[in-house]
Parts: C-alpha cells; sequence; structure tokens
C-alpha cells in the first residue's frame, strides 16, 4: 500500500520539495502484520518479513523494543516464531481484552519511559487473557470427557453466553491442535452469537462456511481461520450443515495429523553451515515450513525435564561411527518422549540456540518413536 502511495504522491510532483520516506523502516510493522495473519511468508512477504526482523533486532522502534524486553527475547535476534508466539499476542491482548488503542499508542510512540509503561501493560493484559482462554478451555475439554460420544463428529462447534468473545479464536487453534477438526466457538450476546473457526490443513474453512452461509448473518477469514455472527435461532442447523459440509471436504488423510519429512539426516552431517543455510530460508510459517528432519537408532546419553513438560537430552546414534552428542528439547513431551531412552526413529528442527552472545546447534524434537 505505502509504496503504491509513494509513486502515487511521486507521480503528482509530491516529493519535489519532501524527502522522500525510506519504506525499509516500515517493514517492522510488514513483519508483524504478516506473521500475525498467519498469510504466506512467500515471495515479496518474506523478503518483507526478513527485512523487518532485522530492523526489530536494530532495537529501532521503541515500542517494539519495549515488548522485546517484557517479552523476555531482549538478548537475542527475534526470530519469526518470536513474533508469532511472543510480541504478536501481547499486541492482540490489547483488543481481546481493552482496546486495540493500546497497541497503537505503543507502537507509534517515540518515547522510551511510555514505550515501557505500554509494553507492561500489553504483558498484564496477555496474562490475564492466558487465564481467561485457559478456563474456557478447560471448561470445553471436561464437556467432551462427559459427553466423548460429541467427538465422532468431523466438526466441533460449541457455544456458550459466558464466553468472552476475544479470546477465542485462541481456544479453538487449541482444540484443533488437541483433536485434529475443525472447530467453531461461539460467544453468545442474547439472540446474536460471535465465532471464531479453526481449521486442519488441507481443508478449507472459508468454502465450508459459505456452504453454510443461509444460517450466519455474516462471516469472513481464509482457508484456515475465519469469524462470523450468527443467530441464536440458526445454532442447530448451522452445527448439522457446518459437520455435513466437513465431512462432505475432508479426506481420507484428514482424520490425523501427518508429519511431513524433508529428509533423513545423521548427526554426522549436521554442521554449523547447514544450520545457517537453513536460517538463511527463515522466516518460517505459511507456505514456507520450518524443514523437518529424521534420523534413526537414537540413544539417549542424558536428559532432564525443565519445566513441568519439557526434556532436555543429549543424544547420539548408534549406527555411525562416530559418537558426536548433540543437544536436543522437546517441549510438551508426552509419555514417551519424557521417559524413553532409546528410539528407533526420530523427527526433528535444527536451530541455532542463542544464549548470552553465543550459539549451539540444537534439535527440537517433533516426535519419536
Amino acid at each position: 500500500l505505502i509504496i503504491a502511495l509513494r509513486k502515487f504522491l511521486r507521480d503528482k510532483n509530491f516529493w519535489n520539495d519532501r524527502a522522500v520516506p525510506n519504506l525499509k523502516s516500515f517493514c517492522d510493522l510488514v513483519a508483524l502484520g504478516t506473521i500475525g495473519d498467519i498469510v504466506p511468508l512467500v515471495d515479496e512477504n518474506r523478503i518483507f518479513s526478513k527485512a523487518g526482523l532485522d530492523i526489530i533486532n536494530s532495537g529501532a522502534r521503541p515500542g517494539i523494543k519495549a515488548l522485546c524486553e517484557v517479552a523476555g527475547i531482549s538478548r537475542q535476534p527475534a526470530q519469526g516464531e518470536d513474533l508469532a508466539f511472543r510480541l504478536i499476542p501481547r499486541l492482540n491482548a490489547a483488543g481481546r481484552m481493552d482496546h486495540a488503542s493500546l497497541a497503537l499508542q505503543l507502537l507509534t510512540t517515540g518515547n522510551n519511559a511510555d514505550a515501557k509503561r505500554l509494553a507492561q501493560s500489553l504483558d498484564e493484559l496477555n496474562n490475564r487473557r492466558r487465564e481467561l482462554e485457559r478456563s474456557i478451555l478447560d471448561e470445553i475439554l471436561n464437556d467432551y470427557r462427559q459427553q466423548p460420544d460429541d467427538l465422532e463428529n468431523r466438526a466441533l462447534v460449541k457455544w456458550h453466553p459466558d464466553w468472552h468473545q476475544g479470546v477465542l479464536g485462541i481456544v479453538a487453534s487449541r482444540m484443533v491442535e488437541t483433536y485434529y477438526r475443525p472447530t467453531v466457538l461461539i460467544a453468545m450476546k442474547g439472540e446474536l452469537g460471535k465465532g471464531s473457526a479453526r481449521s486442519i490443513p488441507g481443508l478449507n474453512l472459508y468454502k465450508a462456511l459459505e456452504a453454510c452461509r443461509d444460517c450466519l448473518e455474516d462471516f469472513g477469514g481464509h482457508s484456515m481461520a475465519a469469524g462470523l455472527t450468527i443467530r441464536a435461532e440458526h445454532l442447530i442447523e448451522f452445527q448439522r450443515m457446518f459437520e455435513k459440509e466437513v465431512k462432505r471436504m475432508a479426506g481420507p488423510d484428514d482424520d490425523a495429523p501427518r508429519l511431513t519429512i524433508d529428509a533423513e539426516i545423521f548427526f554426522d552431517d549436521i554442521s554449523a553451515n547447514l544450520l545457517d543455510e537453513i536460517e538463511a530460508l527463515s522466516p518460517f510459517g505459511t507456505d514456507n515450513p520450518e524443514p523437518v528432519f529424521m534420523a534413526r537408532n537414537i540413544k539417549v546419553v542424558s536428559s532432564k525435564i525443565v519445566g513441568k513438560y519439557h526434556r532436555k537430552m543429549m543424544l547420539v546414534t548408534e549406527d555411525r561411527c562416530s559418537t558426536r552428542p548433540v543437544n536436543a528439547i522437546c517441549f510438551n513431551a508426552g509419555d514417551n518422549l519424557l521417559q524413553e531412552t532409546t528410539f528407533a526413529r526420530m523427527a526433528f528442527r535444527l536451530r541455532w540456540n542463542r544464549w548470552n552472545d553465543s550459539k549451539t546447534i540444537q534439535l527440537i524434537v517433533e516426535d519419536a518413536q
């Protein structure tokens, strides 16, 4: 938009007596918007986002710099996932829990003291958002534990008058992670409800809602995420129609998540050069997924539990002469990944683990058996 605006103004001779703006300086905002809206990270989207990350890491904008500090990423360069899971949730918390103007003030302020105050406010709102999200998710999970037959459906649709509409998109995402089904959650206020929907890869959510448009007052979004407005009298019919459409659209392999392996690799092949080459392809996201590797015959040399469910390990492979160990971490590990000492196969991502101006190679374990 601003590229086109600058050209329009150039054609009107607007810049004859004015400094032409350096549009690269706006790329930090472009990166936040691109990654935050889960749009394809390819072509110019990826280039602008990569340039934006460089600007964010330079600390050029006081508000973003202060937000990085409260989010705990001030001592290392921010990556795309830091924006997705640390900065953007805090910016979004303003509109979800209070008013989006707080985020706007943060992004536009040139005052460091105001930036720190606003960043702290957003951090507190984000903590409240997490508590509310956890409460709603626990309530829904408990409902399905008591009524497991409802999980026979290919789509999950639920509504409640006491839900906070601002966090339903996040809760719907958690539901998709848990049950791997398209999910629609609706907060009812009197006779009108506003909902958020999330989908699984390969099932176009927008098209599924389009097939149910007669039941909806309004809807919008894209293949993976959408919002909708619905009247109470149409809830049951919408639930029936959405289920029917998801069944029609779903493929035979859409009942469980699948992990795509990009390449099998030996630990001997893991090098600093390889990680630098992978990092050069970042930021990763929609349509530009981070590479996933697989290795065989893995032995855990040592390990410890950090937090409650994360397992840090030192790994070696048993089918090669090299005994060079590799650091690894498995986040939110299930019982088998918490306890096993050998694995026939392991899927993982390769990343630099940066800390205190140093970096080490680390495997991020996705799955193992």
